[in-house]
């Protein structure tokens, strides 16, 4: 989805090789408009980038997404079907439903159509690890659905 930002007192400026996502607006305006306090936000503010400060600390974000029922969660079923880590060259796909992995170098191949996996095992483990930490941390804090799904009675992991 792009992302734009407009004000007279900005030089105008891209941010095309980092991953942004919709949680990035958030606190991006609390930054801009310099309201101060503790702020868990999922999300990251892109003001360094907008200003065109500092490129090099997005260079190696990852974002997560999912595809998620929130209905499943009613009948204490769990909801993720599938989520994905990606950085600003490979997406790693994980289809849970499935137990099926992906990984694609999108910019080389924008449709992907090439399942890099195989040959690239050290870099799918490390974005697999990835994913298993953000939907530990974001699930279990949100939902308990997952927590009753994927954790036991003291949050210890119990799924892969």
């Amino acid at each position: 989805i792009p992302m734009l930002w407009c004000s007279p007192a900005w030089k105008g400026s891209r941010i095309e090789k980092t991953p942004v996502l919709l949680l990035d607006i958030l606190p991006t305006l609390v930054n801009l408009l310099g309201i101060e306090g503790e702020f868990d936000f999922e999300g990251t503010s892109l003001v360094p980038q907008i200003l065109q400060q500092d490129q090099s600390q997005s260079a190696d974000r990852v974002v997560f997404h999912q595809y998620f029922l929130f209905e499943k969660t009613i009948r204490e079923l769990d909801p993720l079907y599938k989520t994905s880590a990606r950085t600003s060259t490979y997406n790693y796909i994980w289809d849970r439903k499935k137990d099926k992995r992906e990984l694609y170098n999108y910019v080389d191949d924008p449709f992907e159509t090439k399942n890099l996996l195989k040959d690239n095992r050290a870099l799918a483990d490390a974005m697999d690890s990835m994913i298993q930490s953000w939907l530990f941390k974001v699930h279990r804090r949100y939902n308990p659905a997952w927590k009753k799904a994927g954790t036991d009675e003291d949050g210890e992991d119990c799924k892969n």
